[in-house]
């Protein structure tokens, strides 16, 4: 798993940063699947 952070504007122009997860899953040493998940925000947020 790792941890990420990206700097954006929301709609009105306030800075924010939407903050997310990549979860990795492995096999025989290569990466098997990557998802990637981030804090949801409601419609026209961002």
């Amino acid at each position: 798993m790792s941890t990420w952070a990206v700097a954006a504007h929301r709609v009105d122009g306030t800075p924010t940063v939407i903050d997310g997860i990549d979860v990795w899953t492995f096999d025989d040493g290569r990466i098997a699947i990557k998802d990637a998940y981030r804090k949801s925000f409601s419609d026209h947020a961002i």
